[in-house]
């Protein structure tokens, strides 16, 4: 918990501070922003389009980040604090993920796919090769077969016989090849989600930071009016 004050208000919000404590949802979102980072930040000219772009993506976590909380607490932490005040509360996202937990398992035409054991820990070494090897062929080319053929091998269907070790069907590369175009109209962000985007690569927090949320993005369409006093900073609660 933390808290947002003022000399007449003090206010707590939450924020996650790991990867696993963040909302499925939200997660899913946040995976989306960065895979998008990562996949344009090389076409990005040197300098301050790079800082610019870097800032926007930190804009956009923090605003995720949030949603945790209610629409009043948020607009009055975007609105009335300082992008920098969050440095210390958005860095574990800036490096590798510590993510252990997939998201949940879903229903698609007709059967429930279910999600692989968290760390990989029920993947043989077979499946667990392919799937590495599908990982990093769509990182190297962002070819959308290859996110494919890994959401298809992370979730299967159930198998009729029980197992304590593994609820989904064995791991056959015929099965993931035939089925990967299951998942083609998955939201984008549940897709992106279903893999740590940003594993190997870490963000450097820009040197200039000082303009509020509001308007350094201007994320937001409408204009919020709060008759308070203006908020200062975070501090631990």
């Amino acid at each position: 918990m933390l808290q947002i004050s003022s000399m007449k208000i003090t206010m707590s919000i939450k924020l996650p501070t790991t990867w696993n404590e963040i909302p499925e949802k939200n997660y899913c979102k946040i995976s989306k922003s960065l895979h998008f980072y990562r996949k344009f930040y090389d076409t990005m000219p040197d300098g301050k389009a790079k800082e610019r772009f870097t800032i926007k993506l930190i804009a956009t976590l923090v605003h995720h980040l949030l949603k945790c909380n209610n629409y009043f607490k948020r607009k009055i932490a975007l609105v009335q604090l300082p992008l920098e005040e969050y440095e210390q509360y958005v860095s574990f996202l800036l490096t590798a993920s510590q993510r252990t937990v997939f998201p949940k398992s879903f229903k698609r035409h007709g059967n429930i796919y279910i999600k692989p054991g968290d760390r990989l820990k029920n993947s043989s070494i077979g499946e667990f090769a392919f799937i590495d090897t599908m990982y990093f062929q769509y990182l190297k080319t962002y070819n959308e077969n290859y996110l494919l053929m890994l959401i298809a091998s992370l979730y299967r269907p159930k198998q009729k016989e029980k197992s304590l070790d593994d609820q989904r069907i064995p791991f056959s590369k015929n099965y993931v090849q035939e089925h990967a175009d299951y998942f083609k109209f998955l939201p984008r962000s549940k897709k992106i989600g279903f893999y740590s985007p940003m594993k190997d690569v870490e963000i450097t927090w820009p040197r200039y930071i000082q303009m509020s949320f509001l308007s350094q993005h201007k994320m937001m369409k409408k204009k919020v009016k709060i008759k308070r006093n203006k908020i200062t900073h975070l501090s631990k609660h």
